[in-house]
């Protein structure tokens, strides 16, 4: 599906991952709106999950990592998680929230 030389993604409204052909394109489709998948917090810990732009599978191989999930403050204080899929991204930040939180809330901001 993914060129292995490829390195540059964008994301759609829909969640569907396409490779950029150049980084001009990647420039034109790399927006925030897109990127954020999920945020979740409160006054002392945030847990934010987004999409990378660029395959953070630097050791090659298919597929591109391109989610990331980072907790902010609290005992899992930069702990990240990395993710291959928006479904897995959705997932892997409930789990986090859930793991932080004690509960299971998924918001896109």
């Amino acid at each position: 599906m993914f060129e292995r030389y490829n390195h540059f993604f964008w994301i759609d409204a829909d969640h569907n991952i396409h490779p950029a052909k150049d980084i001009e394109e990647w420039s034109i489709h790399y927006d925030d709106e897109h990127r954020v998948v999920a945020q979740t917090g409160n006054n002392q810990i945030s847990v934010s999950t987004v999409f990378l732009g660029i395959n953070h599978n630097f050791f090659g191989g298919n597929p591109p990592i391109l989610f990331e999930t980072m907790v902010f403050g609290g005992r899992l204080d930069y702990c990240q998680y990395r993710y291959y899929t928006y479904e897995e991204a959705v997932a892997g930040h409930d789990k986090v929230c859930e793991e932080v939180f004690g509960l299971v809330k998924h918001d896109k901001t």
